[in-house]
Order: structure tokens, then sequence, then C-alpha cells
């Protein structure tokens, strides 16, 4: 057990450590216990970092307290208080990247920051503000030092970057540009895949990658953008490259369907249901389509009604996401108008 000593820097900081983990493990269910476990850690990191300014592991994890407690309190509904709390623990770590250039465990913490912060503005639908998280978070990780460029991972974590920034731009109706980022994170692990043949962890993000553009051809908000046919070519790209993850195999029956190749969608769908252990409603409006096409109506009928029912069950849920509720209301719509039904 943790015994605080006010006499003692490792002491307290070991306290301040363990709070930190209670927080991080019980924000999801216990906010309110979470929030109060990561204050008291912030506190006492402020003050060793008062004592001892030296010493730059206590400045870091009291920037992390600050941008976990941005979670929680994005979680406990409190958004713009979240935001503010990011905006205190971005110059701790941009502090720490220029003070200390070549450790690259402070350049991985800075990007990682940036990453949450991204999904908590893409999460409540703030397009040009996530946009702009992406394209800093770019531009920092860009000026690293040449020792930690010329890393793997961090080529690895670049291509990530541009990934993100694509997913933003997708969401945001602006699908060219999304390909551009999507092509351009490609690029990069596709150069890390020619050269770690043995590496899986740079195939599968080149899958990814492939699975990214087929979404965004037969999925984007913006219809005009569609691309069946090329959708295929990546479609099946992805799942020859990863063929384990469920994800990839929805991409495709989704494509399948797109083209009108009902039969094959219902196996590619069929295969992601096995795969993601019971599938989810962006394989059951695609089931229910496929099989209604396919005139096997009774099917189609439980695939939509189970759809349905998962989606009202898990309103609260969703209405976290925007994105995420806007697809999933734009599969419904479609679903519903093809099985004749209200949406």
């Amino acid at each position: 057990m943790v015994r605080e000593s006010p006499n003692d820097p490792g002491y307290r900081d070991q306290l301040a450590v363990a709070l930190f983990w209670f927080g991080y493990y019980v924000r999801q269910d216990r906010p309110q216990e979470a929030e109060t476990a990561l204050r008291r850690a912030w506190t006492i990191e402020e003050k060793l970092v008062t004592d001892f300014p030296s010493v730059p592991d206590y400045k870091l994890r009291l920037a992390a307290c600050r941008a976990f407690l941005a979670l929680v309190l994005k979680a406990s509904g409190r958004a713009n208080d979240a935001l503010a709390m990011f905006g205190e623990a971005f110059p701790v770590f941009e502090q720490l990247v220029a003070d200390f250039p070549d450790s690259a465990a402070y350049w991985w913490e800075l990007n990682e920051i940036y990453w949450r912060l991204q999904d908590m503005l893409l999460e409540d639908g703030r397009f040009q503000e996530a946009e702009k998280a992406c394209r800093d978070c770019l531009a920092i990780m860009q000026k690293a030092p040449g020792n930690i460029r010329s890393v793997p991972r961090y080529r690895l974590v670049l291509g990530l970057n541009h990934h993100r920034l694509g997913e933003v731009l997708c969401e945001a109706r602006r699908p060219q540009q999304a390909e551009k980022a999507y092509r351009q994170a490609m690029a990069i692990w596709a150069e890390l895949a020619a050269a770690y043949p043995t590496n899986d962890e740079y195939r599968i993000w080149l899958a990814n990658g492939h699975n990214n553009l087929a979404e965004l051809y037969t999925t984007s908000p913006d219809e005009k953008y569609w691309n069946p046919a090329k959708a295929v070519q990546h479609a099946r790209k992805a799942v020859e490259l990863h063929p384990l993850p469920g994800g990839c195999w929805n991409t495709l029956g989704i494509v399948y369907y797109r083209t009108g190749d009902w039969q094959a969608a219902v196996h590619a769908l069929e295969k992601s249901v096995e795969l993601r252990k019971g599938g989810d409603c962006y394989d059951w409006f695609f089931l229910a389509m496929a099989h209604w096409r396919l005139e096997h109506k009774d099917e189609a009928r439980k695939w939509y009604c189970q759809a349905l029912t998962w989606m009202d069950k898990n309103k609260d849920q969703l209405s976290k996401n925007k994105p995420k509720v806007a697809q999933l209301s734009r599969f419904r719509t479609e679903a519903s108008t093809l099985l004749e039904r209200q949406p």
C-alpha cells in the first residue's frame, strides 16, 4: 500500500500514479469517483512539479492527469470543460518535446493526446475543430528530429495521422480531400509493409487503408462520390491482406450490395457476423436489403427488426457519437424504403 509522505517525492509520485490509474479504469462506470481520483493525482503532481521543476516525468504525469480528466468531463456531459482541460494539457506536452526533442516517448504522448482530442471533437460532430486538431498534429509531428523520423513507428504514426484526417474530412462531406488523406496514409503503410514483410502490423494497416477507400466509395455521406466498381478492388484487397477482422468483410458485403451482387453480399456479411460474434447494425441493415433483393422476405424482415431493436436499445450510447448516428440513420432509411416500411 502506498503511503503519503510529504517529505518523500517517490511516495508522493507513486500515490499520484495509483490514483491516476484508478481514475482511468473506473472512468466509464464510476465517473464521479474517477474525477475525484484524477483531481487528487493532479494536485499531487502539480506540487511535485513546483518542488522539482527539473524532473520532466512529473510534468508528463501532470499533463496526463489533465488529459484523462478531460475525457471524464466529456463523458459526464461537460464538453466545454473538457476542451478547456485539454487546453491546459497541450502546452505541457509541447514543452516536453521542445525541451527533450530526442525522447521518442514524449513525441508519442503528445501524438496520443491529439488523437483523444480528435476523437472527442469528431464524436460531437465538430468537424472544423477536429480537422484543425488533425492538421496541427501532423504539423507538429513533422517537426520531429531525424532520429525520431527515421524510426518505423514514427512512419506508422504519421500514416495514422493522415488516416484520421481522412475520417474527419469524410464526415465533413469532403470526400475528394478525404481520399487524398487516405492515400497518403496508404503510401506510408505500403512502404513499411514492403520494407518489413514479416511485420503483420504494417500489412494490417495497409489493409485498413484499402478498407477506408472501399467505404468512402460506397458509404460516404456524399452519394455523388460513390464508385462501387473502384470499391470492389479495394475491399477485396483489404480482405486478402487481412481476412480475420469482420470489419473488412462487412465493407466487402456492402460493396457487393452496391454492385448488385446480392448473393455475394449475403455471403460476405454473414462472414462479418460470424467473425464479429453476431455483428451489428452495419451488417444487419445490409443483410436485410440483400435478402429482400433475393426475395427472402422473412429473412430480410428478421435482420431489419434486429437492427431496429438494437438501435432503440442503444440510443443513449449512440447519441454520444453524432457521425455514427447519422450513418446508421442513413442505412435505416435506405432499408426501410426498400422494405416498404416507414423510417
